[in-house]
């Protein structure tokens, strides 16, 4: 069910890496995160939004709070070291993955500013990465299959902040990648290649603009949005 209906649209863990998780959860918080998160992204996007309640919606919230405990106990080290915070903060795509994952899940349960603060945390980490820098020119020793799995990444965050602020009001940080779409990996099937970038394309049309027309809609002396200078944008 991952593989044909979350990956796609969250191209950056393959099964074979959760797989791989899966085998380690026991002996790391973060796979741990990283595994409960996986459970309850996969739950809500494989079922149709009138069955995501009762035991279902329980098993959900079940397996977030697990995600959510392992998350913060990554982030701590060990029990027994006191100096964690002497120490650079643990940054990698897994982390950065249960944040998005757990955003997605918790908009199910139209918990809007859980789902913020759970993307804005995996935002911060996007942006101490510097994916901005890297690129085949400058690679910044990183092999062509990771820059392009962190671009990837980098992408849904700047997707799924848009869509939360067309949502929720919440504001946009994230600016376009400016290497553009991500690098091509010969590892990503092509449909799933040609798909995302169909997406990044379709929310680069919510720029600061739209964006800040959209949320203007609220207040009482709002300008008139039009379907005409929506569709202008595109």
């Amino acid at each position: 069910e991952y593989d044909k209906l979350v990956y796609p649209v969250n191209p950056v863990l393959t099964p074979d890496e959760l797989r791989a998780s899966i085998q380690n959860m026991h002996a790391s918080y973060e796979d741990a995160a990283l595994v409960h998160a996986f459970g309850a992204v996969t739950i809500n996007l494989t079922q149709t939004s009138w069955t995501l309640h009762g035991d279902i919606a329980a098993q959900m919230a079940s397996l977030i709070q697990y995600s959510l405990w392992a998350h913060r106990k990554a982030e701590m080290g060990r029990d027994t070291d006191a100096h964690y915070l002497q120490c650079e903060m643990p940054m990698t795509v897994k982390r950065v993955m249960v944040g998005i994952w757990n955003e997605i899940s918790l908009m199910a349960f139209k918990r809007f500013d859980r789902s913020f603060a759970s993307l804005r945390e995996s935002i911060t980490m996007i942006q101490m990465l510097n994916i901005h820098q890297y690129s085949e020119d400058n690679p910044c020793g990183l092999s062509r299959r990771e820059i392009s799995r962190q671009q990837r990444m980098y992408w849904e965050a700047y997707i799924h902040e848009r869509f939360m602020c067309i949502m929720s009001g919440f504001p946009c940080t994230m600016i376009p990648l400016r290497t553009g779409l991500p690098m091509t990996d010969a590892d990503v099937p092509p449909y799933v290649t040609v798909g995302f970038n169909r997406l990044i394309r379709l929310f680069q049309i919510m720029d600061p603009p739209l964006l800040a027309h959209w949320t203007a809609q609220t207040m009482p002396d709002a300008p008139t949005m039009t379907a005409q200078w929506i569709e202008s944008k595109q």
